[in-house]
């Protein structure tokens, strides 16, 4: 009963927002779907960086070069990436902490984050160090293996997993990929066994190449391969069957308690000055209604996740209480 309480905990807290603004304290807020804000008048005068802790390929500099297409004419200033990838986050975190907050360095941030402040102590809370201002989209996370692999059956991959067989692979030690290692140990009565990669795209390269038997990452860093057959999905950390395949299974149906869709969103460092944050909040709202950018949700495998900075604050400091109750439970990546 109290793995399926957590299950069932976990995918509100994560989809907190969609149809609520927060918790008991909270003020009304704009549906997720509406952005209300009015702007100041603060509008960038140079160029702006996007900051990622993933490398070219993964998943957080995806979608940060989709938001830059997106939003070429809509900001009037030049945008790009700066990707700081490893160490858990922490890399991203020396970057932007300081002389980072005139409104000019957006950074990517998704409930790894989170993860990682408690797990992999690197440093940077987004609630108290950094100003969420949009959630631009989420998706689902899956468990993924070569093709031809006996483990492609989530069975099969239980049975191996549980006689110490199976190596997984994913992002640093803490995050989501770690936490459903160790809860699949957990409800398996087994050893643990992960390797952890600087981000999801070595870990798709560490797969792909015999390094690891199976990853634990999101569809948009695996797409391409899954369309091409070159990797097959075991399960999916849904709390549902994903409509797109429906033949493929969840984890918490086949008997390993983890639900844990991904999001992502864009933050200021949290010095910032507020009308920069309801600038961006306006911005990137537009940006996000693109045919560009919607095209590029469509083609990576996402969903519309769309909260402006109201909305969004008050999700993630609802997910960052789930997530410290996850850890008191299954324990920490330190």
């Amino acid at each position: 009963m109290k793995k399926k309480l957590l299950a069932i905990a976990l995918t509100a807290a994560l989809l907190a927002g969609c149809s609520s603004s927060g918790g008991s304290n909270a003020t009304p807020t704009p549906a997720a779907s509406e952005d209300t804000t009015e702007t100041t008048g603060w509008v960038p005068t140079k160029d702006v960086e996007i900051v990622t802790h993933s490398g070219v390929g993964a998943g957080g500099d995806l979608i940060g070069r989709a938001v830059i297409a997106a939003a070429t004419d809509i900001v009037p200033v030049n945008m790009f990436m700066q990707n700081k990838k490893g160490s858990a986050g922490s890399n991203v975190w020396a970057y932007v902490q300081k002389g980072k907050n005139d409104g000019h360095t957006l950074i990517v941030i998704t409930p790894t984050n989170i993860l990682w402040y408690y797990n992999a102590n690197n440093g940077m809370n987004i609630n108290t160090d950094l100003i969420p201002v949009c959630r631009l989209q989420y998706e689902p996370q899956l468990l993924l293996v070569k093709k031809d692999s006996p483990l492609a059956d989530i069975e099969e991959f239980k049975k191996a997993y549980a006689a110490g067989e199976v190596t997984i692979g994913g992002e640093a030690s803490g995050g989501p990929a770690w936490m459903f290692a160790k809860v699949a140990a957990t409800d398996l009565e087994c050893d643990f066994n992960y390797v952890p990669y600087s981000d999801g795209g070595e870990s798709l390269t560490g797969l792909l190449g015999g390094q690891v038997d199976a990853v634990f990452c999101q569809l948009g860093e695996a797409i391409d391969q899954i369309k091409a057959g070159e990797l097959v999905i075991v399960a999916f950390a849904s709390d549902e069957r994903e409509d797109a395949f429906p033949d493929v299974p969840t984890l918490q149906e086949s008997g390993i308690n983890f639900v844990f869709p991904q999001w992502r969103g864009l933050a200021l460092p949290g010095d910032t000055p507020q009308e920069c944050v309801e600038y961006w909040s306006e911005a990137l709202h537009e940006a996000s209604q693109t045919e560009s950018f919607q095209k590029w949700l469509a083609d990576s495998g996402s969903l519309d996740g769309w909260m402006d900075y109201k909305t969004f604050q008050e999700s993630t400091k609802e997910q960052e209480e789930f997530i410290v109750g996850l850890i008191e439970q299954y324990g920490s990546g330190e």
